[in-house]
C-alpha cells in the first residue's frame, strides 16, 4: 500500500509538470476494477479536467504562477471543496465560463463515483 501511495504521488507531482506523462501513466492508476482514489482538498480538484478554479478562482490566489492547470480528467466534473453558500455568487460565475460540471462538497460530503454513477455521501 505505501508503494501505491508512493506511486500515486509521483504521479500527482508529475503530471503537474506534463499533463501526456498524467494521460498515459494515471489510467493505470484510476481505470480499473476496484481502484480507490481518495482526493481531499485540492487531491478532489486535480482528478477533474482542469484545475483552474482553485488556482485563479473560488477561494484561491494563483500566488505560485501556475499557467498549466490541466486536470487528471479521471472525472468529468471538477469539485469545489470547503463549499460554503457565502461562495454561490463566485461558483456561478465559474459555471457560466467553464464547460464541466462543478460540484460543491463541503466539509462534511465527500462524492462517490461507480462507473459513471455518482453519489454525494455525508
Amino acid at each position: 500500500m505505501k508503494i501505491t501511495k508512493l506511486l500515486l504521488s509521483i504521479v500527482l507531482i508529475f503530471s503537474l509538470i506534463s499533463p501526456v506523462f498524467a494521460d498515459e501513466t494515471c489510467a493505470y492508476f484510476f481505470y480499473g476494477e476496484g481502484k480507490v482514489y481518495v482526493g481531499v482538498s485540492a487531491g478532489s480538484n486535480i482528478a477533474g479536467p482542469d484545475i483552474e478554479t482553485c488556482v485563479t478562482g473560488i477561494g484561491d490566489e494563483n500566488t505560485v504562477g501556475m499557467k498549466n492547470t490541466v486536470g487528471l480528467n479521471v472525472v468529468d466534473f471538477v469539485t469545489i471543496p470547503h463549499y460554503e453558500h457565502k461562495d454561490e455568487e463566485e461558483i456561478k460565475k465559474w459555471e457560466e465560463k467553464v464547460n464541466y460540471k462543478l460540484v460543491r462538497l463541503t466539509d462534511d460530503q465527500a462524492i462517490l463515483v461507480r462507473g459513471d454513477k455518482t453519489r454525494i455521501i455525508e
